[in-house]
């Protein structure tokens, strides 16, 4: 006979919570000294800190009183339910506590559960709190999840304020890694906010972020004396606005600081600039800089005097003369598609490499996915705001029944209503019921070469096929202006037979390949 009743067991342990009949052990909680009440023979079974010190003969054991100063009733109360039941039930502003008391007590299966508790907890609002959490206490594994969780996010969650609850060394952790969704401007403005906020200033106003028209700069002039930091508005970028006495301002060595007519010149105040600067210098080396366009450094970055003239000497050596200076070879960013397998993302790396026109081009090249569609929109508006002239790119489109296609382009995307001429585009198509990957690549004439890929409002990425005037164009290829299917037809590509011919998008990325180099296109301009 085998007889179960592992319900009823924990109902009646769970009356003897903080129950003082029969209790042999007080416990005096919080600095308020609450007072608590449990039995030895269960916690000493239950908690290993409580078994040593009942072992060992600890003064508090002898006496019959634990006194816990440092961890609050509440989260007390909550350990002394998991003890007694084995139930875990904590609102999340506890769950840091928890963890602590949890660490104290040497209860490893409760940071456990609180681990797992937190990764299924991981949103915008909480990520910030848990990526702090989880440096703090060293837990791996949920660093692991939210992080991935801020790579693949990284683009929005930069722009919530929680952001500057980090402190600098887990700031400069988060924004270096190799994977993580942004560009090195990005992270430069991310930096700059951060450092306006920790030192109380207007961060969202921030005069250094309000990059001119090219080829206008932003130039710093610090002021000696003690007023309030100058800032041109939006509306009056690239002119010069105001008068300020030349010999009112300070030399802090910030190279060039000559002023041209389209520069946009920033006043700030001696203190103010003084305080910046120590702030931002720290975290410098979350930004690869020799990854940057060297116009982009010396527009947005240089003459702000944040980045020690020392370093920008070396970055102009290195723009003059790349390839005599190996040292400042950082490992490029490696963000990926995650609706591909890893296999299959490397073939389509190989495929990429082959289409790059550059010599010498990297296996590996450069990526950064400037547009998700369940993050930024389906529509064709929400593609094309973020994906129009940002050079070569990559679709990938994951389908509802499983299936992943897309396509490489090799110029860039646009609204205008024009095809674009390539010889290098493909598109490929994933089947993971038989695992197989195909490539589909234009065909050697010059009519498909002519149409390789149209740019258009009204639809999203589109490849291949022929004007059809007075009828609706057909193409290989093209996402639909809502943004929920994508159609493949054989006309101008050739390798793949589309069956079907219509797929029901769930999900869509565009990722910008810098394989090949092109003038930069990046705004940094006032909308």
């Amino acid at each position: 006979m085998n007889i179960s009743r592992h319900n009823q067991l924990q109902v009646d342990l769970g009356r003897l919570v903080n129950n003082e009949t029969q209790s042999d052990i007080k416990f005096v909680i919080g600095k308020d000294e609450t007072i608590r009440y449990g039995h030895s023979a269960i916690l000493s079974v239950r908690c290993p800190y409580f078994a040593t010190a009942l072992k060992a003969h600890w003064k508090e054991a002898s006496e019959g009183v634990f006194r816990k100063p440092n961890i609050e009733p509440e989260v007390f109360d909550i350990i002394l339910q998991y003890l007694y039941t084995g139930q875990l039930k904590a609102p999340w502003d506890l769950l840091t506590q928890l963890i602590e008391a949890a660490l104290e007590l040497q209860l490893g299966d409760l940071v456990s559960g609180c681990e797992e508790y937190a990764s299924q907890a991981i949103t915008e609002e909480t990520v910030f709190r848990i990526i702090a959490m989880s440096f703090r206490h060293d837990l791996s594994e949920l660093q692991s999840k939210v992080l991935e969780f801020f790579d693949e996010n990284a683009r929005s969650l930069v722009e919530i304020d929680d952001l500057f609850t980090l402190d600098q060394d887990t700031l400069v952790m988060i924004l270096s890694r190799d994977t993580v969704e942004l560009d090195e401007l990005e992270i430069w403005e991310t930096i700059v906010r951060y450092a306006y906020h920790r030192n109380g200033h207007d961060h969202e106003g921030c005069p250094l972020l309000q990059f001119p028209y090219p080829p206008g700069r932003i130039v710093v002039k610090v002021s000696k004396v003690d007023e309030v930091y100058l800032q041109e508005s939006p509306a009056m970028i690239g002119s010069r606005a105001y008068s300020t006495d030349e010999s009112s301002l300070l030399d802090y060595g910030l190279g060039d600081t000559s002023v041209g007519s389209k520069d946009v010149v920033v006043v700030l105040r001696q203190d103010h600039f003084q305080n910046l600067r120590a702030t931002v210098q720290p975290l410098l080396p979350a930004i690869r800089l020799v990854n940057l366009e060297a116009a982009d450094f010396a527009r947005c970055i240089e003459g702000t005097g944040l980045i020690p003239a020392d370093l920008c000497r070396r970055m102009y050596r290195y723009y003059a003369l790349p390839i005599g200076h190996p040292e400042y070879f950082p490992s490029p960013r490696r963000p990926r598609s995650k609706l591909l397998p890893h296999r299959q993302w490397l073939t389509l790396l190989s495929w990429i490499a082959e289409a790059a026109i550059m010599p010498g081009a990297s296996n590996n090249p450069s990526r950064q996915c400037i547009f998700k569609a369940t993050v930024h929109g389906f529509d064709s508006k929400a593609f094309h705001a973020r994906c129009d002239y940002q050079g070569p790119t990559l679709t990938i489109v994951h389908t509802r029944n499983g299936v992943v296609v897309g396509g490489y382009n090799e110029n860039d995307w646009t609204s205008s209503g024009h095809y674009s001429s390539a010889t290098k585009n493909f598109l490929f198509l994933f089947n993971p019921h038989t695992n197989q990957m195909a490539r589909a690549v234009l065909k050697n004439d010059r009519a498909s070469q002519l149409f390789s890929s149209y740019g258009y409002h009204r639809c999203g990425p589109a490849f291949g096929g022929r004007p059809r005037y007075g009828f609706a164009n057909e193409y290989d290829f093209v996402i639909a202006q809502d943004g929920k299917t994508v159609t493949m037809l054989s006309r101008s590509y050739e390798g793949i037979s589309w069956v079907p011919d219509q797929y029901t998008i769930s999900d869509y990325e565009v990722l910008a390949i810098s394989t090949i180099k092109k003038p930069p296109q990046r705004g940094c301009l006032i909308a």
